[in-house]
């Protein structure tokens, strides 16, 4: 039996891809799971989610459907000609112009209908749903699959690594947003009872809390700890 082509092999916008990874890492403001932890290898949202689609939806699957489910704000084409017009801009010596562009495609909301079209063109052309891969690639990979409802398998033997990719891919869909309450109420405690006596405050102007930290080159830290946070409370469908 032959095995159908799927869509990377005969198209792909990868000028378009590109842009988007680049603006998703150049402003100073890292996507949500990149702020946690800077791991070596860790690859953009934009292609991680590009490579998972394409290698399983068939050859003439609708093409501005699949720019919608990368996030593009618009048609491949179209963020190229922005791009550009940055480019000229650059070397002309104008500094300043207006943004052409519009949200980046990692913060756009995944629409439903292109969603299910594409749930329903995987299953019809026989693909297998489950990714895997050598490593987690810094949950970049398993991170869209999960975000496109797909069933992905990664491996991490860096424990920090892990960690960080247990916590982007799973407990997000587990625990909801009530565990980024807890974390940000925790993560106050912690900034409050942390703050040494002697030391250099950095102020993070790419986070977008405005969180402001302390390098501590001398001084002593608090003698009383703060009281750790509590685990968070699984279910018997959860355990």
């Amino acid at each position: 039996m032959t095995r159908p082509r799927v869509l990377i092999e005969d198209w792909l916008p990868a000028q378009a891809i590109g842009v988007e990874c680049m603006r998703e890492r150049s402003t100073g403001q890292q996507p949500p799971d990149k702020t946690p932890a800077r791991l070596v290898g860790t690859s953009p949202l934009t292609v991680s989610r590009a490579a998972v689609l394409a290698s399983l939806l068939p050859a003439d699957f609708d093409h501005p459907t699949f720019e919608r489910l990368l996030g593009f704000y618009g048609a491949s084409a179209h963020i190229v000609a922005n791009e550009r017009t940055i480019e000229t801009a650059r070397v002309d010596g104008n500094s300043r112009i207006p943004n052409p562009h519009g949200p980046r495609a990692f913060s756009n909301t995944i629409r439903e209908p292109d969603l299910a079209s594409a749930h329903e063109a995987v299953a019809g052309c026989g693909g297998n749903a489950d990714r895997s891969g050598p490593d987690g690639r810094g949950g970049s990979i398993p991170l869209e699959a999960a975000r496109l409802g797909l069933h992905a398998l990664a491996n991490e033997y860096n424990p920090v690594a892990c960690s960080v990719l247990e916590a982007t891919v799973d407990y997000p869909f587990r625990f909801g947003v009530a565990l980024a309450d807890t974390a940000r109420r925790w993560g106050r405690v912690w900034a409050r009872a942390l703050q040494p006596t002697h030391a250099m405050l950095l102020r993070c102007t790419g986070h977008r809390s405005g969180l402001q930290l302390h390098l501590c080159s001398h001084g002593p830290l608090p003698r009383h700890r703060p009281p750790h946070p509590p685990r968070p409370r699984l279910g018997p469908a959860q355990a």
